[in-house]
């Protein structure tokens, strides 16, 4: 395949995952770390019906066709570092993916610092980063019509710029519409991570986004979506085992 056809796929594919994470109804990542830090993720988004249409036509797409093509997501995960082992299609708008990572330190190819595995006493903890710095190095990777795509976007977490979850909802509303933005405010990303052995502490950096709660060897994370993409600063998610 040449550059400017890699190029072509890699935009589909991410401007694909990152619409259906901005307006999915409940967009989840569940990460499995093992004791050699390696890891299993999961990766699960679907569009609500009611903001479909909204999305079909910033996207261009007509109604029968799927909102994610298998070849150019592979692609663009591979593209990453991550070892992809299964890609699923449950509906016309709904994605699931399967991946696996050998080192969560090393072995990423771009936005190193997004997940790291470190010491922690007699432990280690995970940290999990969000921030427009991160983000960037990211969609640098990528060609410029992906970084357009995510300007369109206007979500803080990618332009650095300051402002509120309400001023953000607003924005939303006024150039994409009520429907949107509304379906956005009832929006919650799932973050879940599991630790080789049970889970002494989990903490978010921002308490303001929403929650954390342990069980065993697992920590969930319950984020406003809202309030995630309207985040101009750095957020961590802690976990140590």
């Amino acid at each position: 395949m040449n550059t400017k056809k890699l190029h072509l796929v890699r935009t589909l594919a991410f401007t694909a995952l990152i619409a259906g994470t901005l307006v999915s109804c409940a967009p989840s990542v569940k990460i499995d770390i093992a004791n050699d830090n390696s890891a299993k993720m999961e990766f699960s988004t679907s569009l609500s019906k009611s903001i479909e249409g909204s999305i079909r036509s910033l996207m261009g797409l007509q109604t029968s066709e799927p909102l994610y093509k298998e070849a150019p997501v592979r692609a663009s995960l591979v593209a990453t570092g991550l070892d992809v082992e299964a890609i699923n299609f449950p509906s016309m708008t709904g994605i699931e993916i399967k991946a696996g990572i050998k080192n969560i330190n090393t072995s990423l190819n771009y936005a190193k610092e997004a997940v790291k595995v470190v010491p922690k006493g007699s432990g280690k903890e995970a940290v999990i980063k969000f921030s427009p710095q991160i983000i960037t190095e990211a969609l640098n990777f990528m060609p410029e019509e992906t970084r357009t795509y995510a300007d369109l976007l206007m979500a803080p977490v990618f332009t650095g710029e300051k402002m509120t979850p309400d001023e953000y909802l607003f924005l939303l509303s006024m150039v994409y519409g009520e429907t949107l933005a509304n379906e956005l405010a009832k929006s919650v990303f799932f973050v879940e991570l599991s630790a080789p052995s049970a889970v002494k502490q989990a903490s978010l950096s921002d308490t303001s986004l929403g929650t954390v709660s342990i069980s065993g060897n697992k920590a969930v994370f319950n984020i406003s979506l809202y309030k995630l993409l309207s985040t101009s600063g750095t957020t961590e998610y802690l976990v140590s085992w």
